[in-house]
This record gives C-alpha cells, sequence and structure tokens, in this order.
C-alpha cells in the first residue's frame, strides 16, 4: 500500500494529473510516506538513500537554476527551501555515513570540476557578498574554504537552504576553520553534522 501510494503521487507530479494541488502539500506527503514504519517487503535501506541521493541532487540543479544572473527570486528560494526541510527531515532517520552520502551527491550535481560554470558561481557570490556582506562573514576569508570557488558556494547554498541567520552562519563558518582536516570529505561530513544538529528536534 505505502509503496502504491507512492507511485501515484509520483504521477501526480510528473504527469500533472492535478495542477492545482499545491506542491507543497506533494513534498509533506511523500515525507510522511518515507517516515512511515517499513513494512516487510519495504524498500531496503539502500533504495531509501538512492531516493534521497536522487532528491538531494534535484535540489542542487534547481539551486544552481536559481543562482543563475537575473534568476534568483523569491519565490524559487521558497520552493527550494520547502523540498529541503523534507529531505533533511528524512536524512535524521540514517547514520552519519548515509548523511554524508547525500550531502556529498548533492555537492557533485552543482558540477564543482567544471570550470564551464566557474563564471556563474564567482559573479553570484561576489554579488551577494556586496549586497549582504554580513551574511559571508568568516566565509570570504576562510583559511580552508576558497572564495570565491565550489566550496564556498555549496557551504552558501546549503546556509540559504536552511534560511540561517548571519550569526548562525559566522558560527559556522567560525566552527568550519576550527574543524578543518587535511581529508577527504571534511567539509561535507561537519556540514551534515551541522544540518542535522540545527533539526534535531523534528526528526527524533
Amino acid at each position: 500500500m505505502q509503496e502504491a501510494f507512492r507511485r501515484a503521487l509520483d504521477e501526480l507530479e510528473q504527469e500533472k494529473h492535478a495542477p492545482g494541488l499545491d506542491p507543497r502539500i506533494l513534498t509533506v506527503l511523500h515525507a510522511a510516506i518515507e517516515d512511515r514504519p517499513s513494512a516487510p517487503d519495504a524498500p531496503t535501506s539502500a533504495t531509501r538513500v538512492a531516493r534521497l541521493v536522487y532528491r538531494a541532487r534535484r535540489i542542487a540543479e534547481r539551486w544552481c537554476s536559481y543562482a543563475r544572473p537575473n534568476s534568483d527570486a523569491p519565490a524559487l528560494l521558497n520552493a527550494l527551501r520547502d523540498d529541503w526541510v523534507v529531505l533533511v527531515r528524512q536524512l535524521g532517520a540514517l547514520s552519519h555515513r548515509d548523511r554524508v552520502r547525500v550531502l556529498w551527491e548533492m555537492a557533485c550535481a552543482m558540477k564543482p570540476d567544471n570550470l564551464k560554470y566557474d563564471g556563474q558561481r564567482f559573479f553570484y557570490l561576489t554579488r551577494r557578498a556586496g549586497a549582504r556582506p554580513e551574511l559571508f562573514v568568516g566565509l570570504t576569508s576562510s583559511p580552508h574554504i576558497p572564495w570565491p570557488g565550489p566550496a564556498s558556494f555549496f557551504v552558501h547554498a546549503v546556509e540559504e537552504l536552511e534560511g540561517a541567520s548571519a550569526e548562525e552562519r559566522a558560527e559556522l563558518h567560525r566552527q568550519l576553520d576550527a574543524e578543518w582536516r587535511d581529508q577527504p570529505l571534511w567539509l561535507i561530513h561537519a556540514l551534515a553534522s551541522w544540518v542535522c544538529s540545527r533539526h534535531q528536534n523534528v526528526v527524533q
């Protein structure tokens, strides 16, 4: 039954059978399905992680579209934040290792190694930092997170999706510098812990 309900919701989203249905309702329903106890024949945890990876990558792709010049409309950011909250709520049920995997896939979906997008990232970050410098305190001067670059772009994206205050961002930037390790994925590990700690009361 749970899987059948999920397929029906997917059809509503993909085939637009209900154009008058608020997309926020669909995302909440998806989250409710994922939070239900698993039946004996329910998808394995690996399948659940794969679904979250897919959703995280979708959010990343939409974020990159939002960050393009003249595309950062408030309505788009609000829709992204709605989907992000649903994703993070489900991350709370995963192990830390799986949370890191989901966020790593999200970061990869932003194509950090593709030089083609460096100009867009540079323009977006410098424009935002110029307009709201209080949101970037400690990030533009970080000795461990190159500015402006793919890593700082990802950190800022997570902060924006979280709707973090200037004070919360400054504290995170200090925390990231303090937790720096010369190890792969150290930044993803730190962000995964930060995000889930903010939602701890929600996911428990």
